[in-house]
């Protein structure tokens, strides 16, 4: 089912390039039936198309991948509840927590929408300005006088026709040839010579024109206009059109013969209408030869089609083209879609970051921390499968901050990383504000000074110490950093290009704080700047979080420049059993048999 304008639109020109040359063809193969039953199969088809895409959300349908398709920018790419989500839960974030986009790009998508609305507009515009055009023949025109014989031709043909409400007979001198107008109230609109027209002559003229009005022909042709309208770049729905306005005029024809005309005396009064616009308009319309031509042939089925027959043909018709309406297209050969895991002790946060499209990251654990992804790109690795690959330069994803303390209660972070080639490092996970601004403490009256600083995951590099603390420091050792307070840093890097499990352990134990670090579900050796202890300090409080980039000192403007997958926060101090389970994807921490 279409998400958006240009969704349907898309949608809607590739199921036409379907439906519509098929029915064309049926039309083709079918050209000794009734023009009635023609015209309204062609009438059907042109309104069913930009119904049909309606239909994939309801019915069961086949899809078609064409991968190209993901370019036009019309397909979500995003699962529809998460982008629910979005709507109703706008990402949070403070004027400081907004940090650098990367270059703004134009959306293909809103370029092409811009322009067929434009198209749409100028023809619009175009078809009401002839409309109004014709609306001003009406004042040069005079009606029918009640004594001449044509009214009396009229009323006698509306009997036998069954037409209830007569149409107004009007003679004009800029028209040539006899045309039905109007819709409330149909209109016949007679050239100025027409009385002087032989008698059978006058009779099959209004005998077509009457055929228009009852099969309701101006307001089909208005309805299927207004379609054309909205589609006036696709040639098939142009063709169609084309082909439906010559099978309506070949219905009318028929209403002539079934009346007991021959098809020549017919044919000489359409040739004569043709003469006569020659003259004025510099050559004979295109689609007089085909219907003088359809007149002679013998074979053709002309019966006309009742209102109630027309009804029970729409229905018909309508379910024919159903199975045509019921191919889609996608440039994804598969529905996204994501897993919730069963709830769990301590368990904050899970973004497996394994979508493969769209730019909203799942937050698996139930919470609804769901982030968004700002310039990252999605890459299938051999390794891990779909997964996010960050430049170092300013991708990042910023997640809705789950309620988890960093520093007075235990807690764990996990996550899978494969650094990129060359890779120096730079900021893993942010919980603070992208304001190059690390406060160190507070203090009041009653407490004195609490150290209360943003917390940073990091990878920095070798040089570690109390003289080196404020050092830019590149590298691809896992370090934890409270600005200003402390920090700890591993002894053991992550490898280049390799995919590594990391897991940070915050444990507080006899009041003092102290850091575990884990790298494959091997515990390494952990070094620590001073001791922590949790009555001195307080968490940093923010709304959102931000991973890849990098904001302490240590490493400020340096980024994260590789891949990530699983990332997991918990609120608890995990062992080495349950982080390899984590390890394994076993977020629920349960035990496997």
């Amino acid at each position: 089912m279409p998400s958006d304008p240009y969704h349907w639109l898309v949608l809607v020109a590739l199921k036409a390039l379907v439906i519509l040359p098929l029915v064309l063809l049926a039309v083709w193969a079918s050209r000794r039936t009734s023009a009635s039953v023609i015209s309204l199969l062609l009438a059907c088809a042109v309104i069913y198309v930009p119904l049909s895409p309606f239909l994939d959300g309801l019915l069961p349908h086949i899809t078609l991948t064409i991968p190209f398709l993901k370019h036009t920018g019309a397909f979500p790419d995003n699962i529809p509840v998460l982008e629910e989500f979005e709507r109703n839960n706008p990402m949070p974030a403070n004027p400081a927590e907004i940090i650098f986009q990367g270059a703004s790009s134009i959306n293909p998508g809103d370029v092409i929408l811009a322009i067929w609305l434009l198209g749409a507009l100028v023809l619009l515009v175009t078809k009401l300005w002839r409309s109004m055009n014709t609306k001003l023949w009406f004042i040069g025109s005079r009606p029918v006088a009640d004594g001449e014989c044509t009214l009396h031709c009229l009323k006698r043909l509306c009997s036998k026709m069954g037409i209830k409400r007569e149409p107004w007979l009007m003679y004009n001198s800029r028209v040539h040839g006899a045309q039905a107008v109007g819709i409330l109230r149909p209109v016949i609109l007679l050239p100025e010579g027409f009385s002087a027209m032989p008698k059978e002559s006058r009779e099959m003229v209004l005998i077509h024109e009457l055929e228009h009005i009852r099969r309701k022909d101006v307001f089909g042709r208005l309805c299927l206009e207004l379609i054309s309208v909205l589609f006036w770049f696709h040639p098939c729905f142009w063709i169609t059109l084309r082909r439906y306005n010559q099978k309506s005029e070949m219905a009318c024809d028929d209403a002539v013969l079934n009346a007991g005309y021959s098809a020549a005396q017919y044919g000489e009064v359409l040739l004569a209408e043709g003469k006569a616009l020659a003259s004025t308009e510099g050559g004979v319309p295109k689609e007089l030869k085909p219907r003088v031509k359809y007149l002679l042939n013998k074979a053709t089925d002309r019966h006309s089609l009742s209102k109630a027959a027309r009804m029970k043909f729409f229905a018909l018709f309508m379910l024919a083209l159903v199975p045509m309406g019921l191919v889609s297209f996608s440039p994804y050969d598969d529905e996204l879609g994501f897993e919730t895991i069963a709830p769990t002790e301590g368990l904050k946060a899970v973004w497996r970051l394994n979508l493969g499209r769209g730019n909203i990251v799942v937050d698996s654990s139930g919470g609804g921390h769901h982030g968004r992804i700002n310039g990252a790109s999605w890459v299938n690795d051999p390794e891990r499968g779909d997964c996010l690959s960050l430049d170092g330069v300013d991708d990042f994803i910023t997640f809705r901050a789950p309620d988890a303390d960093w520093t007075t209660k235990d807690f764990t972070f996990c996550v899978w990383l494969k650094p990129a080639s060359g890779s120096d490092g730079g900021g893993l996970l942010l919980r603070g504000e992208f304001n190059q601004i690390w406060s160190k403490g507070i203090g009041t009256e009653r407490t004195g000074a609490i150290n209360y600083a943003e917390r940073e995951i990091i990878l920095a590099g070798p040089r570690y110490g109390p003289n080196k603390y404020f050092l830019y420091d590149p590298g691809l050792l896992p370090s934890f950093n409270y600005f200003g307070i402390g920090t700890a840093r591993s002894t053991v890097a992550l490898q280049e290009n390799e995919w590594m499990h990391l897991a940070m352990v915050w444990k507080i134990k006899d009041n003092e704080a102290r850091t575990e670090m884990f790298l494959n579900g091997e515990p390494v050796e952990v070094k620590h700047l001073q001791r922590l202890f949790v009555t001195d300090l307080s968490d940093w409080p923010t709304k959102t979080w931000m991973f890849g980039v990098s904001d302490s000192p240590i490493v400020r403007g340096n980024n994260y420049e590789g891949c990530v997958s699983d990332l997991a926060i918990y609120q608890k101090a995990l062992s080495q059993e349950e982080i390899q389970m984590v390890k394994k994807g076993n977020f629920s921490l349960e035990q496997q048999n």
